[in-house]
């Protein structure tokens, strides 16, 4: 559906008129609802019908000839309608069709003489994934998780009066798990490392390994078999430094209400992952 109003959006960058399917847009995409005369009804432009996705990309084809071939637009359009209709999709076929919406937005951008890296952003790297076979799915998945993570650190952070705290809030963690600092691949802050001290002690002591990792700033979370791609340690000497205690981590400070809020969500993400068999 996005990718639809984005080419509606590149019509109307021509004129706002191409996506008018009937008198009421019509009227008020071309300005003329300024010359009717005073004892005519006016048109409500709300009353308006733009036209569908099938022919918005019809049209865009007249302006933009190297569009994606109808044959692959179809099989977006399937996915849009599954979606809209019936509240269902295809999952087999996810990574082709936003493949497909990607490369249509990029020869969109390349037809308006627009970056390419501006308009992805922080996402530029995972759209590069997509429907790449010679990419593994874990790399994929990965990549999209910290692409998702940048985005949330800027809608959260970036904006005039805030501040982003350098530390996340330490996320709930079982008795016998410790949390232990570590910085963050996403935001660049500090996230935690989550696991258990080892059986096998270490030659300078115990031994901490981590199964997992989360940062609240950021919403980045991921699992033991994803440290690798983003070079996180599995394990290493239990330093009593890095190691995180959740009671007395603000040292009694009281919570800003962002940081209130980012604890509720850790909380909340954390029950959402539990095994429904080990909570009930």
């Amino acid at each position: 559906m996005a990718t639809e109003h984005i080419v509606k959006g590149f019509l109307a960058s021509r004129s706002p008129a191409l996506v008018a399917e009937d008198w009421n847009l019509l009227v008020h995409a071309t300005g003329a609802v300024d010359l009717i005369h005073v004892g005519a009804q006016k048109p409500l432009v709300h009353n308006g019908r733009s036209i569908d996705a099938a022919e918005a990309m019809n049209r865009a084809r007249y302006f933009a000839p190297g569009l994606c071939s109808k044959q692959r637009y179809q099989e977006v359009l399937r996915a849009r309608n599954g979606v809209a209709h019936l509240g269902w999709h295809e999952e087999s076929v996810t990574e082709r069709v936003m493949a497909t919406c990607s490369d249509l937005v990029d020869a969109l951008l390349n037809e308006l003489s627009e970056d390419k890296s501006i308009f992805w952003g922080s996402w530029l790297t995972a759209r590069g994934t997509l429907d790449k076979e010679h990419i593994g799915t874990l790399t994929k998945q990965v990549e999209w998780k910290v692409a998702r993570a940048k985005a949330t650190f800027r809608e959260r952070f970036e904006q005039p009066g805030i501040t982003a705290p350098e530390r996340s809030p330490v996320p709930r963690v079982d008795e016998d798990e410790l949390a232990r600092v570590n910085a963050c691949s996403a935001c660049g802050r500090e996230g935690f490392l989550i696991g258990q001290i080892s059986s096998a002690s270490g030659s300078s002591g115990a031994l901490f390994r981590a199964d997992r990792f989360i940062c609240g700033l950021c919403g980045l979370r991921l699992v033991v078999e994803e440290f690798n791609l983003l070079g996180l340690p599995e394990s290493g000497p239990l330093r009593t430094s890095d190691v995180v205690d959740f009671s007395t981590h603000h040292g009694g400070a009281e919570l800003t209400d962002l940081e209130e809020q980012i604890m509720w969500d850790l909380a909340w993400e954390s029950h959402q992952d539990e095994d429904p068999e080990k909570s009930s």
